[in-house]
């Protein structure tokens, strides 16, 4: 069933007011009064659990509230935050998700007046659906604690007030290394279709060579190899890499091959000599970074380092 704007948001409203068990709200931007809203009728037997991108750059110029944590918090409600998470979702009782472009803001869900034009789906998912959300939320979600929203509170006001670098807000080193969490499972749209040399000569024909650039989030008027280093190293790819591989251990071409393979989620996984592709692009990549990996060659196989 597809939703148009309000008629998404009234769906929403009636599952939420209608659940008894739990809801699971994923949405990259978040507004405290939306969520107030969107919750209010929520019975306090129903176990909530909110998780949003919260980015610096987001907070600091408003596309989110560090004041959702508080509310969450002052209802018993669990708040986490995933730095990649671009989805939106919203599951009712493991009976019922609703699935689109809608954030929790009010221009998302059309909720005071006029809105954005939104389009998503109502489904009543499978078991494996399911798992793979569970997996989501409980591998790759750091769930925030007082302490943790003091220090990022705290950096959001000083950012606020400096306007330093506006496009390039970021978490301090300290704030980044505990909302990192380990990547465990990759998507096959999470993969790299090309290799570095390709997306330098960048064609915009290539649906693969698109995949990637949109991917690693390039822009053509930067586009240059410290441009392609950077966006890599931002990647969950490189982050289910360095969580594979760990620092300063020499893994084998084979024995990651066997990893992927392990570690897609996708319901119709590829068979391993498919995959075997992908890791010789990732390879492409290890090669291209130097200053980053060590790749060594054997008489049959090749083996990669990820260097501390």
């Amino acid at each position: 069933m597809i939703l148009f704007s309000s008629d998404f948001a009234d769906a929403l409203k009636k599952g939420i007011k209608n659940s008894s068990e739990s809801i699971v709200i994923c949405s990259a931007f978040i507004k405290v009064n939306a969520i107030k809203l969107i919750l209010k009728d929520v019975s306090n037997q129903v176990s909530v659990s909110v998780v949003s991108r919260w980015s610096k750059h987001d907070l600091v110029y408003g596309a989110s509230d560090l004041e959702v944590y508080e509310w969450c918090e002052s209802q018993g409600y669990r708040f986490g935050v995933n730095r990649a998470l671009h989805a939106k979702l919203y599951s009712i009782d493991c009976e019922t998700i609703f699935l689109g472009s809608a954030n929790l803001t009010h221009r998302g869900l059309s909720i005071s007046g006029a809105g954005n034009i939104e389009i998503g789906t109502q489904i009543n998912p499978k078991v494996t659906d399911l798992q793979k959300l569970s997996a989501f939320i409980e591998d790759e979600v750091e769930w925030i604690d007082s302490s943790l929203f003091e220090e990022m509170a705290v950096e959001v006001e000083k950012a606020k007030l400096s306007k330093v670098n506006e496009e390039k807000q970021d978490w301090s080193d300290s704030v980044k290394s505990q909302l990192e969490k380990d990547i465990k499972y990759l998507w096959m749209h999470e993969l790299l279709f090309t290799s570095p040399s390709d997306i330098l000569n960048m064609n915009f024909d290539d649906e693969q060579s698109v995949h990637d650039f949109e991917l690693l989030k390039l822009d053509l008027t930067s586009l240059d190899s410290e441009a392609l280093k950077a966006g890599f190293i931002e990647s969950r790819l490189f982050a289910w890499v360095r969580c594979c591989v760990g620092y300063d251990n020499e893994v084998r071409f084979g024995w990651l091959t066997n990893q992927l393979h392990n570690a897609l989620l996708d319901d119709n996984t590829p068979y391993r000599r498919e995959v075997k592709e992908f890791i010789v692009i990732l390879f492409d990549w290890f090669k291209y970074m130097p200053e980053k990996f060590e790749v060594k060659k054997y008489n049959r196989s090749e083996t990669v380092t990820l260097k501390s």
